[in-house]
């Protein structure tokens, strides 16, 4: 369906202004991304996305992928996604960004049940746990979805992936990057355990490094908190724990650095598996 949008009382215009409040994408389980490339990025990457309101100006934009608006409502239009033309006023009552984007996109999001994972073909994930911060969890889940993980848990009480800020973090991470869930965190834990996933916890109190740990497939690295990092009781679920080595008197990195740093250990350790080097360019 395509149409053009003339007034507050549209319909999409409406689906678009409900988005704006967190309750509402947590309870759709849909968010909104803005701009000429991750809009573009959501649509050649086959993303759930449901519907495309857009300014004259999109339509011979050319994003920083070389991906032209009219190029992108193409492929759309033949995925079946909705679009919409909007003016520049509408549009600003929708989202609050400046410079005002010009095109913005709706997109589902699916959830994936841990208990359905295939364990024999997904090796690599990641819990985050309590991270309160939804920049920090966003620029996380953007390294987690570069560094080809198979799927990412988020548990304890920290910032939910529907925030405005991890989505704008994430940079098209979110709705792409398989996030599992489950009944609570103490049978996602339980599950990975059971599928032989070895859990590895990070934290500054341990003496063992990144560098002294003999890494073993299926893994899944732990992260935690800003302030205090992982929870003592799901720091005694994990079979190792390690850290970062650091300088003498230095003692704290961004907790979406340590996650960096960690994410990309286990690439290191994954570079010569063919079916790794399959999923990423080296």
């Amino acid at each position: 369906m395509t149409g053009v949008i003339t007034g507050k009382k549209d319909p999409v215009f409406s689906e678009f202004r409900e988005l704006d409040v967190l309750k509402n994408r947590i309870a759709l389980s849909k968010f909104i991304v803005e701009d000429a490339l991750i809009v573009g990025r959501a649509v050649f990457h086959g993303l759930a996305v449901e519907k495309i309101i857009y300014t004259e100006r999109f339509l011979n934009e050319v994003n920083s992928d070389n991906a032209c608006g009219n190029d992108i409502l193409a492929v759309a239009k033949d995925a079946k996604i909705e679009n919409y033309k909007i003016n520049d006023g509408l549009l600003s009552a929708i989202t609050s960004t400046r410079p005002l984007p010009s095109v913005v996109a709706m997109i589902s999001h699916d959830f994936f049940d841990i208990g359905d994972i295939n364990f024999n073909n997904n090796r690599t994930f990641l819990v985050i746990d309590s991270v309160a911060n939804p920049d920090n969890l966003g620029m996380i889940l953007r390294t987690a979805d570069a560094s080809g993980i198979d799927g990412l848990a988020i548990i304890g009480d920290g910032a939910n992936i529907f925030h405005k800020n991890c989505i704008r973090a994430a940079r098209g991470a979110v709705g792409r990057i398989k996030v599992l869930t489950g009944e609570n965190e103490n049978y996602i834990l339980e599950r990975l355990k059971s599928n032989g996933v070895c859990l590895i916890g990070t934290s500054g109190e341990t003496k063992d490094t990144i560098y002294d740990h003999q890494y073993n497939i299926p893994t899944a690295f732990v992260v935690g908190n800003e302030s205090f990092g992982i929870r003592p009781k799901i720091l005694a679920q994990c079979d190792k724990i390690v850290r970062i080595p650091m300088l003498d008197g230095r003692d704290s990195l961004s907790v979406a650095v340590a996650a960096g740093i960690v994410l990309y250990e286990m690439v290191r350790v994954c570079y010569n598996d063919k079916s790794y080097q399959n999923k990423l360019i080296f």
